[in-house]
């Protein structure tokens, strides 16, 4: 991958900035610290992956924007790419990734999404984070954190480098697949050792089945019998049952008939009644015909009557509607002249108001001179009063602001030296904190030994859980042995006993010799069961003590985590004390420049000269306040005059209107008066009150006569019901004598029947005498019945049971064979997945490619330290080395590192050696991860530790980059150090300003 081009957008520290890389090879990003060299770099990781250093998301947004945009132009096997990516505060990103095309632009390659885009640009290049940052990026502080790592870490982190950790989860994906089938085989032993149980139980429950269906062939006969007996006896029952019946029916229709002649009879009575009834009414037609006539005589007189009083009432409504109308007019009229006469009384009022306004217009006149004179003078004192203002406002303004510079540098003062003895409390904790820095390292060294001591002790403890366990399957196999002798031996005790090899009769000399050898082979395995048992015992002692030991030694470590961070704390505090010791001089020199500036007034020079001048002005101008405020005072107590002035003018221009209103509103007064008159005795409304009166008189409405008409007709209302009865009397004659002769009839058919019934009973009663009640004979056998079907239903559920119990052992059978088989598999894969998690675990594959991939690692770190070192210096890799306290080797990574004078800690390497030693290793995994991620390494970039060599090792390191240069096509060094930046030819600076930091590009 080589660079192109990289534009940033509100990234981080940079708002807008462009870096073109092309004819770029070697090149030096300068600048001061912070100024934002790292986050150029960071803008290339997070353009490819989204990965920076920031701890969320948002955090490379630059300060004050919403959005951030990194555009990041490169070449990858003769192809040019474009990825931009984008991001909005508090939203998800998005990515493009885009190839260039023949006519110098770029077309996306179709994928949506930004998960899927990154892993289409991971296909394309082939290169992921981890190993860019790995191989390419030597990202600043952590070229020394592969070197300082104890070298079994150093190990894990190598097979991190190289992603064997991929082996480590295939290890422990064949483990948890192996402790899985182990589980199936303890299962599966538990269900043979079920079948064996029940199996046996097969011939006893075939017996029991047997002797069940037997009994239940029996029961049903038996209860077949009963039940045809059972049978019979129900049809005579039956029978009986029926006439019973029959004879119960017959009586209540018997009883039925006689109620029939009784309501009949009770029937023929009322009909009778109400013939008589009908008969006396009808005997009074004439009279009752008679008063109906009168009745409609009445109520035609009562509907003339009615509709006069409907005729009266409209016209008595008419007149009440004409004086209302005449009333609500004559009212309209007076509240016109009650206003005219207000409205009059008004005009009287305010023409006195105006008189006695007029009569003070003289001494008015003179108060106006004297309100002019003081307006006059205020006038000029009013401009005077401008222009002193805004200088008395810049006089005062800069005396609080030489005060507050004067308070400001005395806090500052006062803040710095209380940092400074804060600072001089921090720097003289040194001692201490060195002395306790290697105590602690004195700590952590010794319990490093004990962690090495532990994995021994952990590596016995598993031989010692393996020899235990192969001693019990050792144990089982005896004891399975001693069981197969014990049955041969129990089959040479029959009569008929033959050779357990030749399979012959044995005579009783051969028999004896047979029965010997198998009695000493007996006592073999019995022997070897016990000295096997001893040796399981003392292992489990041998044990049992190695656990309490381990327990003992975790104990231990429990401190070392606490010793580690410890370590970090004092180093960091370390640090941090010689910080703090360059930052107290610079403090001092401070103190001293404002003391300096407080005792010569110096800390505001420009505001006190500027004061001076304004003081100097306002003498010139010669303004007194004190003389402003009088006059101000004079005029407000004159300027009562210009308010009079205005109440004269208006009270002459109300004079002229009241002498034109005042006559005007006497006419109309008098006018409204003459039109209350006229409507009393000349209205319209009067002639139409007399004309309706008169059509009442016309109307001759009475209503003493129309009371005495609706008295008349309640009187009268009876005689209309009761012609209306005689018509429904006249009516309702025939049809009840015709009912009458119906009931006579009915009565006869009735008389009949009870006789035909009575006939009907006496016959039952006789046939029913002959039949006897077997009730008693029939419950009997239907307990009998019933106890036969008890009997059969539970011997039936018993033979189901014992019939599902049969099939379930033939099932076992079948399960049993398929179990075996099934075992037998599981048992075959357990050993395979077994061996695959040995295979790949760090022992294994790792351990195997690492051993593989070191010599590679070595000639190159070498090849670079030659370059670095003049030859001086040399590494080797050592992966595995042997115990002291056994023959077995221990997996590590040692890096041993030799001088001139022989091999030596790198500890007590000089800075500078500790980092060329840091940037060959570095640089040799980045080509290691590079080849084997398929690419080749083709951009460099070094974020680190140029400030620890001196003028010789920088000399070395340029040289060596120099050396290194034709490997790559594109080398970017960061630094701040001045004799490091000559040595290269182009220079992209780094500069921070109020705008962010700006990018600029010079040879």
């Amino acid at each position: 991958m080589i660079p192109v081009k990289l534009t940033l957008i509100n990234f981080l520290s940079y708002r807008e900035a462009t870096l073109d890389f092309r004819g770029l090879h070697t090149a030096c990003i300068c600048g001061a610290n912070g100024a934002g060299k790292s986050s150029l770099l960071e803008a290339i990781t997070w353009a490819m992956w989204g990965k920076t250093r920031a701890v969320t998301e948002d955090d490379v947004i630059h300060t004050g924007a919403t959005d951030v945009r990194v555009d990041f132009e490169f070449t990858f096997a003769q192809q040019t790419y474009r990825v931009i990516r984008t991001r909005h505060k508090g939203s998800a990103g998005k990515l493009q990734f885009q190839i260039a095309t023949d006519n110098n632009g770029f077309r996306a390659l179709g994928t949506k999404g930004l998960k899927a885009t990154q892993e289409q640009i991971y296909n394309h290049i082939n290169l992921d984070y981890d190993t860019f940052i790995n191989s390419a990026y030597l990202r600043q502080g952590k070229a020394d954190e592969f070197m300082l790592l104890k070298p079994n870490e150093r190990k894990d982190i190598l097979a991190k480098l190289l992603k064997l950790e991929q082996y480590e989860e295939l290890a422990e994906k064949a483990k948890d697949v192996a402790r899985g089938y182990k589980v199936k085989t303890e299962l599966l032993k538990e269900t043979l050792a079920q079948f064996s149980s029940k199996l046996p139980e097969k011939p006893a429950i075939t017996l029991e089945l047997e002797q069940v269906s037997t009994v239940i062939a029996k029961l049903q006969s038996q209860q077949q019998s009963t039940r045809e007996q059972l049978e019979q006896l129900q049809r005579v029952k039956h029978e009986r049952e029926q006439l019973l019946n029959q004879l119960s029916v017959t009586e209540t229709r018997y009883r039925d008939s006689q109620q029939d002649r009784h309501r009949l009879s009770q029937q023929r009575l009322i009909a009778q009644q109400e013939i008589a009834e009908l008969q006396a009414f009808i005997a009074q037609e004439s009279v009752i015909k008679t008063n109906y006539q009168t009745l409609v005589a009445l109520k035609a007189r009562e509907e003339v009557l009615e509709q006069k009083l409907t005729r009266y009432e409209k016209l008595q409504q008419e007149i009440q509607a004409r004086e209302k109308q005449l009333q609500q007019q004559r009212h309209a009229l007076e509240l016109v002249l009650q206003q005219y006469q207000t409205t009059l009384q008004g005009y009287e009022k305010d023409a006195e108001k105006v008189r006695q306004i007029l009569s003070n217009a003289d001494s008015v006149a003179d108060g106006l001179v004297q309100l002019r004179k003081h307006q006059e003078h205020l006038n000029q004192l009013d401009r005077l009063q401008q222009q002193v203002t805004p200088l008395a406002k810049r006089r005062d303004a800069l005396k609080i602001e030489i005060e507050r510079f004067k308070a400001k540098s005395e806090a500052e003062l006062k803040q710095l030296s209380q940092l400074e003895a804060q600072l001089n409390q921090v720097i003289s904790e040194k001692p201490q904190k060195l002395q306790a820095l290697q105590e602690v390292n004195e700590q952590i060294q010794i319990l490093d030994n004990r962690r090495n001591y532990q994995a021994r002790v952990e590596e016995k403890l598993q031989d010692s859980h393996s020899l235990i366990e192969k001693l019990k399957e050792r144990i089982r196999n005896l004891e399975q042995q001693l069981s197969e002798l014990k049955i041969k031996q129990d089959s040479l005790q029959q009569s008929d006993a033959i050779c357990p090899l030749c399979e012959q009769p044995l005579d009783e000399h051969h028999l004896h010799q047979v029965v010997s050898v198998k009695a000493e082979q007996q006592h073999n395995i019995e022997a070897q069961i016990w000295s096997t048992k001893e040796e399981i015992a003392k292992c489990t002692r041998k044990r049992d003590e190695l656990i309490a030991e381990l327990n003992q030694i975790k104990t231990e470590l429990t401190e070392y985590d606490r010793l580690q961070k410890k370590d970090t704390r004092l180093e960091a505090e370390l640090e941090n004390i010689q910080l703090q010791y360059e930052n107290s001089k610079q403090i001092k020199a401070q103190i001293e420049e404002i003391e300096r500036a407080i005792a010569n007034h110096s800390y505001a020079p420009s505001q006190t000269q500027e004061l001076e001048r304004i003081e100097l002005q306002l003498q010139n101008l010669n303004y007194d306040e004190k003389t402003h405020s009088i006059v101000r005072e004079e005029e407000k107590r004159w300027r009562w005059a210009e308010n009079k002035q205005r109440d004269i003018e208006i009270a002459q221009t109300e004079q002229n209107r009241l002498n034109e209103n005042i006559p005007k509103l006497i006419a109309q007064l008098e006018q409204t008066q003459h039109q209350i008159s006229e409507l009393e005795h000349n209205s319209t409304f009067q002639s139409q009150i007399q004309q309706i009166t008169a059509a009442i008189t016309e109307l001759d409405y009475s209503r003493t006569e129309h009371n005495q008409v609706k008295a008349d007709l309640r009187a009268a209302s009876s005689w209309e019901v009761n012609y209306q009865r005689l018509l429904q009397a006249q009516q309702d004659y025939p049809r009840k004598q015709e009912s009458l002769q119906t009931i006579d009839h009915r009565e006869q058919e009735i008389e009949a029947e009870q006789k035909e019934r009575l006939e009907k009973l006496t016959q039952l009663q006789q046939t029913l005498g002959t039949m006897t009640d077997n009730s008693g004979e029939i419950q009997t056998l239907e307990q009998q019945s019933q106890s036969y079907i008890d009997k059969l239903q539970e011997l039936s559920r018993q033979q189901g049971s014992l019939e599902q119990s049969l099939r379930q052992l033939e099932e076992q059978e079948l399960q049993q064979q398929e179990t075996l088989a099934n075992l037998k598999q599981i048992k075959t894969k357990h050993r395979v997945y077994e061996e695959l998690a040995n295979a790949f675990g760090k022992k294994g594959i790792q351990s195997l490619m690492i051993e593989n991939i070191l010599p590679y690692l070595e000639a190159q770190s070498n090849h670079i330290l030659a370059r670095l070192t003049g030859n001086q210096l040399h590494v080797s890799f050592v992966a595995q080395k042997q115990n002291k306290t056994s023959d077995k080797t221990t997996e590590t990574l040692e890096i041993i590192i030799a001088d001139s004078q022989g091999t030596r800690p790198y500890e007590t390497y000089s800075g500078g050696e500790a980092f060329r030693i840091n940037f060959a290793v570095r640089l040799a995994l980045s080509k290691l991860l590079a080849q084997r991620a398929g690419t080749s390494l083709q951009l460099l970039v070094i974020d680190e530790g140029f400030g620890t060599q001196d003028q010789d090792g920088c000399g070395r390191l340029i040289a060596a980059i120099n050396a290194i240069a034709e490997d790559f096509a594109c080398i970017l060094t960061v630094t701040h150090m001045q004799q490091f930046k000559e040595a290269f030819q182009t220079h992209i600076e780094v500069r921070k300003t109020s705008q962010g930091s700006q990018l600029s590009l010079s040879s």
